[in-house]
């Protein structure tokens, strides 16, 4: 893989892997891609950090203010 693969493609490759293997990668494949389109938005360069997934976790589509529901949306990226 080339240095130069974008985020996105790599997390595709990795989906795309999950499938092959027989797992089911839908809800994980929608929690990876919005961690993406996370990173992307806040325009965060180089290694993953605790403080960006959790800021992920914390804003979820509704709005949830539940430390439960942050804590499953960290478990799929696990």
């Amino acid at each position: 893989m080339k240095a130069s693969t974008s985020l996105h493609a790599r997390a595709e490759q990795y989906l795309a892997e999950r499938r092959r293997l027989g797992f089911n990668a839908r809800t994980v494949a929608c929690s990876l891609r919005g961690l993406v389109r996370h990173i992307q938005v806040v325009g965060h360069r180089g290694p993953l950090t605790i403080e960006v997934m959790t800021d992920w976790a914390r804003r979820d589509s509704h709005g949830s203010n539940d430390p439960h529901t942050w804590a499953r949306r960290l478990k799929h990226l696990r």
